[in-house]
């Protein structure tokens, strides 16, 4: 894999994760395995979407030609994994997948796209300042 395409290929493989872990049941695999911790499911969506938004800024970044605006492309981002896991929840709704929607899940969706942006921007004005 070449070192320029590092962040292309992390992101599109976490969404692809993402997706086949959100539509798939794994019924039955919490109790097998001995995690039984509450709430888990909604750390995993804040987690899931947290990541897709730094991978994603990073891959955004990568593939930039040119300029690269910050702010626009952390919105962009941001926007991307709403919707993103607004639509991984109707189709968990729609679909015979053994899967439930959830409106704490889009919470926990949004909650990390948002604290994402947070650590992007954060560490970025901190990498900005030591140079």
């Amino acid at each position: 894999m070449h070192k320029k395409h590092l962040f292309t290929t992390l992101f599109l493989s976490w969404v692809v994760l993402i997706t086949s872990l959100s539509l798939f049941s794994f019924s039955g695999f919490d109790n097998a395995i001995g995690i039984g911790m509450p709430h888990m499911d909604k750390i995993t969506h804040f987690v899931f979407h947290l990541g897709f938004v730094v991978l994603g800024y990073l891959f955004m970044k990568e593939r930039a030609k040119g300029l690269f605006n910050e702010q626009q492309a952390l919105l962009k981002i941001v926007i991307a994994a709403i919707v993103y896991g607004l639509l991984i929840e109707a189709l968990q709704y729609m679909m015979p997948f053994g899967r439930v929607a959830e409106i704490s899940d889009v919470l926990a969706n949004v909650g990390g796209a948002i604290f994402g942006c947070l650590l992007i921007k954060k560490y970025f004005s901190l990498s900005e300042k030591l140079k």
